[in-house]
């Protein structure tokens, strides 16, 4: 078997992601090689935790996008580090989708992030995040993706 090496991701200083004032855009992908949310009930459950009050606690969740394969976030700090927030997520959809028959590792190690600098930043990132499944090939218009939630524009 070949093990799978990730890169060491470069991180703001750890209070970067607990200050109010930050928007970051983050990224978290599946295990290499997997879609565990294509054509899966799990989709549902994941999105169902996402959006669940007691899942967010601790931070603003402006939009999300669930993806066969990765999860956009746009989020912001409200008495949470969001890095810590993230690993507990992480946590917490890969015991539901063991509960759900998934076998083996869910998300990869780590994750991307990037700290949203301005207006412009805002606009086309939130853009990004909108359009993604329409320009996978998924649905012919965001509307009709079901794992699509936006919930402030700045």
């Amino acid at each position: 078997m070949t093990r799978v090496r990730f890169p060491k991701p470069i991180r703001l200083p750890r209070e970067s992601y607990e200050n109010p004032e930050n928007v970051f855009h983050l990224v978290i992908r599946t295990f290499p090689e997997t879609l565990p949310f294509r054509g899966s009930t799990l989709n549902s459950a994941v999105w169902d935790r996402l959006l669940d009050q007691d899942g967010r606690r601790g931070i603003e969740l402006l939009a999300a996008c669930l993806m066969p394969d990765h999860l956009h976030l746009l989020a912001k700090p409200a008495g949470t580090n969001i890095i810590d927030w993230l690993g507990a997520l992480k946590s917490v959809t890969t015991r539901i989708a063991w509960q759900s028959g998934w076998h083996g590792r869910l998300w990869q190690p780590s994750f991307w992030d990037r700290r949203i600098r301005d207006e412009r930043e805002w606009e086309s990132t939130l853009f990004y995040v909108r359009r993604n499944p329409v320009e996978a090939g998924l649905v012919a218009d965001e509307s009709d993706w079901p794992w699509l939630g936006i919930w402030l524009d700045r």
